[in-house]
């Protein structure tokens, strides 16, 4: 039997583990006839809120005077374990079931191990702007990470020699798919356009590995190192759901127009040319970007709701051209922390 099937098939023993100052108890539930088979699954009752800083789940446990390997995980807890930012999962590891690290909302990264290859549904529901690395250049079969994947997003870092089947793997695909070489010379991810003439931008990107074709999916860095670009253009950076990257610093534009990257949540990083003298209404809203800084050229910020729900963005430099700012403009950047403004604001 293919061993994904022995581990199908598997009758779990259930053991709950209560990890605190480094030592390990475990409790045999009363409901599993299977303790000849030497395996375990991690399983938490969670009476109350108190897992540590750093959870550490064992790769084996004794129960009596026999040693059981963890094999697979188990979730849905009541209580939400804020105390913990930190979990460290066995190599042994192979399946990660429904719900395990539903309640753990302050773990910013977790790595999944090389010998998992089934995670259930919702594994990390309502998580969401944290990340998760994965291991193995094959994917795992995935039921969902977060449960929703339109409210709850996450960002999936997984081997480059894997990127283009994680794009394509089913429970993954919606949320942002990193590769780990995303931002080394020459890595697939990465497209530098060179030359862009208005309406062509779509076809530069699908085409540059050509006689193979490149999906907008498997772009995580686009540099657009000269020429134009129209609505077309701005459409097809829409449409790539793991762009992280955006390069404009060599294009010669004036505007950036209404809604131009409207909803990219994904985008970390944007370079704008030196040529912007406007970005109009919703340009970029709800976008993912941490820092905002301006050419000097730029002259006018109109219309209503810019740079709205911007979660990420944690500094911003207008320049002195700049001499007024939309009320709303900034409406939801709940971690704004510095604010550079010219002095002749209105």
């Amino acid at each position: 039997m293919e061993k994904r099937d022995t581990l199908k098939h598997l009758v779990m023993l259930a053991v709950m583990l209560i990890a605190s100052s480094g030592t390990v108890s475990a409790q045999m539930s009363d409901a599993i006839k299977a303790a000849n088979l030497g395996l375990a699954e991690w399983y938490y009752v969670n009476s109350s809120n108190s897992y540590p800083e750093e959870l550490n789940i064992p790769e084996t446990v004794t129960i009596g005077e026999k040693e059981y390997v963890v094999v697979a995980s188990y979730g849905y807890a009541a209580y939400e374990q804020r105390n913990t930012t930190k979990i460290n999962l066995p190599q042994t590891m192979r399946r990660l079931g429904d719900y395990t690290f539903y309640p753990f909302f302050n773990v910013k990264n977790i790595t999944i191990p090389e010998n998992v290859e089934v995670l259930g549904s919702s594994v990390f529901y309502t998580w969401t702007n944290q990340n998760i690395h994965f291991t193995s250049v094959t994917p795992p079969t995935v039921g969902s990470l977060t449960g929703n994947k339109d409210s709850y997003h996450v960002k999936v870092f997984v081997p480059s020699a894997g990127f283009r089947d994680y794009v394509k793997t089913e429970g993954i695909e919606g949320q942002c798919i990193i590769s780990e070489d995303w931002n080394q010379e020459g890595a697939f991810s990465t497209v530098n356009t060179g030359q862009c003439s208005s309406g062509e931008l779509g076809y530069i990107v699908v085409s540059d590995i050509l006689p193979d074709v490149r999906t907008y999916a498997e772009v995580n860095k686009l540099i657009i190192n000269k020429g134009t670009i129209d609505k077309t253009d701005w459409y097809a950076m829409r449409q790539m759901p793991n762009l992280i990257y955006l390069d404009l610093s060599g294009l010669s534009i004036e505007e950036i127009p209404a809604g131009a990257l409207d909803n990219c949540w994904q985008l970390e990083t944007i370079i704008f040319p030196e040529s912007l003298k406007y970005i109009r209404e919703r340009a970029l809203r709800n976008t993912g970007v941490r820092e905002l800084n301006f050419p000097n050229g730029l002259s006018e910020i109109s219309g209503s709701e810019n740079f709205r729900n911007c979660d990420s963005l944690t500094s911003v430099t207008i320049p002195d051209g700049v001499t007024t700012l939309p009320n709303d403009c900034f409406y939801d950047c709940n971690n704004l922390h510095e604010v550079n403004l010219p002095n002749f604001l209105t």
